[in-house]
Parts: structure tokens; sequence; C-alpha cells
């Protein structure tokens, strides 16, 4: 458990220093349960990772497992991001690449605006 600990101390040390507020919109079925803003890191993809279904413009964001409010999953192809005003939508949400002894540290989200 040490080692999971010190691994979301600096996760969260990398998104004080690059991460920005995105707000998440949750489908529920008849529109979009919206939450409040939560850290995350935005980034591109680089031209070497535009493979499969990443496409130029998409953006990979990171969002630590313990900021997502409760019960929140960003599952579905209808889910939404709001970063920096403009709306992205999931395209795949992994919470298992940044995971540690079955424990989640973050979700690596692929967006596409």
């Amino acid at each position: 458990m040490l080692e999971v600990r010190r691994v979301k101390r600096a996760y969260k040390r990398a998104l004080l220093k690059v991460g920005a507020p995105i707000d998440l919109l949750v489908n529920n079925g008849a529109g979009f349960d919206e939450y409040p803003s939560v850290p995350a890191m935005v980034r591109g993809f680089s031209l070497d990772e535009l493979v499969g279904d990443v496409q130029l413009g998409d953006v990979k964001v990171l969002i630590l497992a313990d900021d997502l409010p409760e019960g929140v999953k960003l599952r579905s192809r209808r889910d939404r991001l709001r970063i920096n005003g403009e709306v992205y939508g999931v395209i795949v949400a992994d919470p298992n690449t940044r995971a540690i002894a079955g424990q989640t540290i973050a979700w690596e989200i692929q967006a596409r605006g």
C-alpha cells in the first residue's frame, strides 16, 4: 500500500503543476448530469500515437480516480468533458492503464472535440 500512496502523491503533485479544471458531463439517458470541476492533465496525442481510433485533434486526459465524484465512471461514448469551455466526447475511458495492484490511480481518457 505504501507504493500506491506514493504514486498517488506523485500524480497529485504533477496535477498541481500542470493540471487544469475540467467539467464532467455524464449521460443519464435523458440528458447530462454535470459535476463540479475536477483537476486534470490534458494534452494532445503525439504523431506516433495516431494509431487505431486516435485522430489528429484528439486529446488525452488524465483524471485522478480520487478526484472523480463518488459513483461517477466515464464509460460511455455519450459522456462528455468540458475543457476550457469546449465540449469533448469521451472516446475511451481506461481505468486500468494507470492502476497498481488492482487499484485505479488515474483514469486515462481519449476525448474528441
